[in-house]
């Protein structure tokens, strides 16, 4: 297994992945306000924002695999969790793991309440 450099990368962007699942659960919590206040005129903001956020992580989660791939984990979830099993010498990766989960959960769930609030909407 390689490290040096590659570890503090994957710490650096498991931190900058949690931030930003993060803010993009803020942006929807603000939609699903403006959504419930009936001000639609917010919502191709927050539509623009959404794939913004979408690119942004996406690129967090290409980073981490690449880097987990190069410390010998596979580039995925399953590599994630075994990465971190492996350094509890490292809590604040594993902190920022743990709330990328949790938190994309809660963006699931948001995102999955206000597209039907915007469905109710478009009804009327």
């Amino acid at each position: 297994m390689a490290s040096g450099g590659e570890t503090p990368a994957l710490q650096q962007t498991m931190v900058a992945e949690a931030q930003t699942v993060e803010r993009f659960v803020d942006l929807l919590k603000l939609e699903q306000s403006a959504l419930g206040r009936g001000d639609t005129d917010k919502l191709p903001g927050y539509a623009e924002q959404k794939l913004e956020f979408a690119a942004q992580l996406n690129e967090l989660a290409v980073q981490r695999n690449a880097a987990l791939a190069t410390l010998g984990f596979a580039g995925d979830r399953a590599g994630t969790d075994a990465w971190c099993a492996q350094h509890p010498d490292e809590p604040a990766a594993t902190r920022a793991w743990t709330a990328v989960l949790a938190l994309a959960g809660e963006a699931r769930e948001l995102n999955r309440i206000n597209g039907e609030l915007i469905r109710l909407r478009m009804q009327y």
